[in-house]
């Protein structure tokens, strides 16, 4: 194993970036076991809890009595988090997994501070922090340190603006904020959560998102290479693979725990249309090819998101060691 030898004064980061299904979270695995390094969470799906198959965590499980308790200045209130679990996935640790319950909001903010303790605490240790995920938002937060806003989400507005449709939010948008929907690319465009958030930001009267001159890391960004077909390939043989391994279940104990589908929690891909195939409206062949539809979908903007990252692509876990190395010897 090969130590990433990170300190404070040197706080190199690795990002493996990239659509859903391209590999990324397996890719970054192995960089943590080689490099002594620890994951960090980037998916705003991943941070539920009772939701993993549909999210497609894979197997994390708690770490016993390796709590992670937060310093006060990165402490949050509403809801209250002032420690969280650490978790195990696949041999290497993994933070900010099921960090709050389907109905709790955990704004970007929230979440860029949680991140911060994290990162902080892991080069302290002399490890490597290492982001996974497929949330562009949630990286750009990290990474390019932004000044995000404080607004408190507003119940009332969210839920007249999930009425809406996306072209109706960009509208509502752009007359409130026109420099801000200028902004948005078309990734962004068809995030109903962001534009949600954007508009209530927008509404408080607030600059939206302003990236530091300086970033707090130094950050080397890797992506698995993938063409299309290959991706949208995998795409739809993993969505058999989910729902058949207890998607349905899932669901079911999640509308029996009184989770409602309104809440953005149970907006992602998969939760509304199972909740179509639970009532009647779809067969499962039906449920398994638009679940599929739904994620190449999001995986065509995530790729669109991405492309203005200056990533190294790399074909395999050999090639991503060598990078990696470079990066830590300061060669890139």
């Amino acid at each position: 194993m090969e130590k990433g030898k990170i300190h404070s004064s040197n706080k190199k980061i690795i990002a493996v970036i990239g659509p859903t299904a391209s590999g990324k979270t397996s890719l970054a695995i192995e960089i943590a076991k080689k490099f002594d390094g620890e994951l960090i969470n980037t998916d705003s799906r991943q941070i539920y809890k009772y939701m993993d198959i549909g999210t497609a965590k894979g197997e994390v499980k708690v770490i016993k009595n390796k709590e992670f308790k937060i310093k006060n200045k990165y402490q949050i209130s509403k809801p209250k988090i002032e420690k969280l679990d650490v978790y195990e996935l696949e041999g290497a640790v993994i933070h900010l997994i099921n960090i709050v319950k389907p109905d709790e909001v955990l704004t970007l903010a929230q979440y860029q501070k949680l991140a911060y303790a994290v990162i902080e605490d892991i080069i302290e240790r002399g490890k490597l922090p290492i982001l996974v995920g497929g949330t562009g938002l949630y990286i750009d937060a990290i990474t390019k340190g932004y000044k995000i806003p404080r607004v408190s989400p507003d119940p009332i507005l969210r839920n007249e603006l999930e009425r809406k449709s996306m072209e109706e939010l960009g509208v509502i948008l752009d007359n409130i904020n026109s420099q801000a929907y200028k902004r948005l690319n078309e990734s962004d465009k068809a995030n109903k959560r962001r534009l949600i958030r954007l508009v209530e930001v927008a509404k408080a009267g607030k600059k939206i998102l302003k990236a530091k001159e300086r970033p707090n890391f130094n950050v080397l960004y890797i992506q698995p290479k993938r063409s299309r077909e290959e991706l949208y390939e995998i795409i739809n043989k993993r969505a058999k693979i989910i729902v058949d391994s207890g998607l349905i279940g899932e669901v079911k104990s999640l509308i029996q725990k009184r989770y409602e589908f309104t809440k953005p929690a149970m907006s992602a891909i998969s939760y509304p249309i199972v909740r179509s195939y639970l009532d009647g409206k779809i067969n499962k062949d039906e449920l398994i090819e638009q679940f599929a539809q739904g994620d190449r979908n999001y995986a065509r903007r995530q790729v669109t998101w991405f492309k203005r990252y200056d990533a190294v692509e790399v074909s395999g876990k050999k090639e991503a060691s060598k990078v990696v190395r470079r990066f830590l010897r300061n060669i890139y």
